[in-house]
């Protein structure tokens, strides 16, 4: 017997109907039936961010530790090894955060049920019919109706510009308001022929979208009197306001945000296997530090070139008479990053300080970072009495002991390399309460690689380690190279200028490298060296301080990577990217992670790591030094930061080179269409595009950024003529392509326009829910509605006009 369509039809809905009445025991049951079949990811989730992160954080600082450590050796055959499993932790970091996004995306979505979605989407369908019916139909002279009301009927903004102008005049719009669209009343528009048509469709329009509220009241009706009659029977646990679909669409998400923990998992075990993960990554950092450090109680043996100003502008002071009331002591701070001869200097002032005789006593000490205030009074009664008294044990016996032993004494103390975070700090008190009993005008010399600890005891400003000038430099070099003697051959001196030059100014680089040479004076020994990287050895005290910062803080300062040698940071841009990348942690809601980034800069300025330049273009800005930016270049992979410095002079010249194809952060120095087509865009998993420059006669394609924004899904901080001065010329007005709204991911969004340039944005720009900072620069930003980005905290433009309230 044939079965006829109406009979399948009336099944169809009696399937339908029995599923919709049964929905609440469907929904009771199937999360537990999910789970049990492995669809919960909620115990994974909490494992990735209570045991798995922290896990992946330990283990690459060990496999950063290992390289290091491996680069030191003459034969580093484990590096490339090394290498490749710090870029497979970094690049799981990266997908731990990007599985927390997700699991933000599959709240979102759970958040609206499926039938308030489809109620939604048939209404705006209705709508957009009816615009594009009437778009069709209307008048060249017509102006544009815009609707601006906060509801969700329609956000979408379009304005005819006028091309023919230089400054962009507006066309007269008439716009209707929240008050006015809710009392009915039509605004005044220009009279046109297609009337009739507009009146037609505004009552299609009204009549579907009260069907569809209907529909929906009748459907809320329905699903009160069902969960009243299972209530009637006792099922009552079942979740409000969603149905099965909503369990099984939110579960599949979910079990594929288990499988990429589960890879996270895989990978750091995968690399806590490897047998290069030895005893020596568990050794003391400071081991590191200190192997080529020298102590200060001994005279030195080393020669100080070009540092006579600064010596006696330190001398100057030393020899300062005591004003007004206070402690017997003043304090004089120094401070300099790791290898800049800070440690060499207060030995050289010492000496001078013993031919002159200032005091009647002089006490040097070595602070390390976890320094002992026993250990420190016990070296400092070894000084003054040539015996350490290791048998007192007592810290009070102790210190009687030390008083005795400076009391009407003029003594100078050197603390050597002091390491504190501020003023109050309770050890630096303890170690300074029995000083107060010498004669007025004694004098204590600190050395840091702080500006805060360097000036901690100070009551004035410390001082900063100057560098060496070139010549002065050279000098040094040739002297540790050659031991003191003169050599003939010009050869060495010319090739020694070379290796000089790579050592970037650092005088404990040109000791260690300039003593290796030393021992070997054969020429061809010398050009081979002057082909090779001469950094591996004077890294170790650098790098020793920059495992002192906290985690938040190295990934900052390794993110500056991608930005070239010697190049102007400017403050708000760097604060800006660091926490559009998810840098920056609060640690209470109350917090500004503005205040908290500006933090991590203090720090990084107070270590040296970031060098402060004077003002400019009113704004502070940074640079790193050269040897910095080495350390990054060996902390970080190829993978992680990477540069095109296609300059000025190479526009028309595509860059030649290759990117890996697993670069999270990309730099470009100038726009290049031809560049950014073939080179960026496979490269499917960046999170960051930075075109730095674009000339001033150069015309931005919008399909090249609609091509972005289809291809690099992962993008984070998307930034086009990111440069601190000047601005795009071209075109002089952009319209933001609609596929701006697939860049879920994007924090930070700048495209840096001229005056006269005006901008466009889409309502699908809405979907960025993450959305932190919109920059267009000096330009104009035309009509748009930001409200339901909730996440917007800043966004610069010359003027936006007309922006809806709420």
């Amino acid at each position: 017997m044939a079965i006829t369509a109406l009979e399948v039809a009336w099944a169809g809905w009696v399937i339908t109907v029995v599923g919709w009445l049964l929905s609440p025991i469907i929904t009771l049951l199937l999360p537990k039936i999910l789970s049990n079949l492995g669809f919960d990811a909620s115990k994974k989730l909490r494992e990735l961010e209570m045991h798995i992160i922290p896990e992946l954080h330990n283990t690459l600082c060990a496999v950063d530790q290992e390289r290091m450590l491996e680069r030191g050796k003459k034969v580093n055959s484990g590096v490339a090894v090394l290498d490749k499993m710090a870029a497979m932790l970094r690049h799981a970091r990266d997908e731990a955060e990007d599985v927390f996004d997700a699991q933000q995306e599959i709240e979102s979505r759970r958040s609206r049920s499926c039938w308030d979605i489809l109620c939604a989407a048939c209404n705006s369908s209705c709508v957009w019919v009816a615009r594009i019916v009437s778009a069709r139909v209307r008048t060249p002279e017509e102006p544009v109706l815009l609707n601006t009301s906060t509801s969700d009927e329609t956000i979408a903004v379009t304005i005819d510009i006028a091309a023919s102008t230089a400054t962009c005049h507006e066309q007269a719009v008439a716009v209707a308001t929240p008050s006015d669209s809710a009392s009915h009343e039509a605004v005044p528009v220009a009279a046109a022929p297609s009337d009739s048509w507009r009146s037609n469709l505004e009552v299609f329009k009204n009549r579907c979208r009260s069907t569809f509220y209907c529909l929906a009241d009748g459907f809320e009706a329905a699903c009160f009197y069902r969960n009243w009659s299972y209530e009637v029977i006792g099922v009552t646990s079942y979740p409000e306001n969603t149905n099965p679909l909503d369990f099984l669409a939110t579960a599949i998400s979910r079990r594929s945000l288990k499988i990429r923990i589960e890879k996270i998992e895989s990978t750091i075990d995968e690399v806590k296997k490897s047998p290069l993960l030895g005893e020596a990554s568990k050794s003391a950092p400071q081991d590191i530090a200190n192997k080529n450090r020298s102590r200060i109680r001994t005279t030195s043996n080393r020669k100080v070139f070009g540092r006579e100003a600064f010596r006696d502008s330190v001398m100057e002071k030393l020899r300062e008479n005591p004003h007004g009331t206070g402690p017997c002591y003043s304090v004089i701070g120094i401070y300099g990053v790791a290898g800049s001869g800070k440690t060499t200097f207060a030995q050289y002032t010492r000496d001078r300080i013993e031919e002159e005789k200032l005091f009647d006593t002089i006490i040097s000490i070595h602070v390390s970072e976890n320094f002992s205030v026993d250990d420190i009074f016990h070296e400092m009664l070894k000084d003054i009495t040539k015996d350490r008294h290791s048998n007192i044990s007592d810290r009070e016996e102790l210190e009687e002991k030390l008083k005795e032993s400076l009391r009407g004494k003029l003594f100078c103390l050197i603390l050597d390399d002091l390491w504190v975070k501020t003023k109050n700090d309770p050890q630096l008190e303890e170690l300074i309460s029995p000083l107060n009993v010498g004669v007025k005008g004694s004098k204590i010399l600190v050395t840091a690689r702080t500006k805060v600890a360097a000036g901690a005891l100070c009551a004035g400003e410390p001082m900063e380690m100057p560098g060496l000038d070139e010549h002065a430099y050279l000098s040094m070099f040739m002297h540790y190279a050659l031991g003191g003697t003169v050599v003939t051959d010009e050869e060495f001196e010319r090739v020694g200028r070379v290796i000089s030059e790579k050592l970037h100014g650092s005088p404990i680089a040109a000791v260690i490298v300039g003593g290796r040479l030393g021992s070997n004076r054969d020429i061809n020994f010398w050009k081979y060296t002057a082909e090779c990287d001469m950094l591996n050895d004077t890294m170790d005290a650098i790098w020793w301080s920059y495992r002192q910062l906290s985690l938040d803080i190295k990934r900052c300062f390794e993110y500056c990577n991608i930005f070239p040698r010697r190049f102007k940071i400017k403050k708000g841009d760097l604060v800006h990217l660091w926490i559009a990348q998810g840098f920056v942690k609060t640690t209470c809601a109350r917090e500004d992670m503005e205040d908290v980034a500006e933090g991590y800069i203090h720090e990084l300025v107070s270590c040296s790591f970031l060098q402060q330049g004077k003002t400019w273009y009113n704004g502070k800005f940074f640079r790193i030094h050269d040897l910095l930016h080495d350390l990054i270049d060996m902390i970080t992979t190829r993978t992680d930061c990477f540069r095109i410095e296609n300059e000025s002079s190479q526009r028309g010249e595509t860059w030649k080179g290759d990117i890996p194809r697993d670069t999270r952060h990309l730099f470009i120095q100038n726009y290049d269409t031809e560049l950014i087509t073939e080179k960026a865009l496979p490269l499917a998993n960046l999170r960051t595009l930075i075109i730095h420059l674009v000339g001033r006669d150069t015309q931005i394609e919008e399909n090249i950024i609609d091509n972005i924004c289809k291809k690099l899904p992962k993008l984070r901080v998307l930034g086009v003529a990111n440069q601190t001065y000047g601005s795009i010329g071209k075109p002089q007005s952009f319209f933001v392509p609609d596929s701006i709204g697939q860049l879920k991911c994007l924090r930070y969004l700048a495209f840096r326009t001229d005056l006269f340039c005006t901008i466009t944005l889409p309502s699908t720009l809405n979907k960025l829910q993450h959305i932190q900072l919109l920059d267009f620069g000096e330009g104009s930003i035309r009509k748009f509605n930001f409200a339901k980005l909730v996440n917007l905290r800043h966004i610069f433009c010359w003027k936006v006009v007309e922006v809806p309230v709420g």
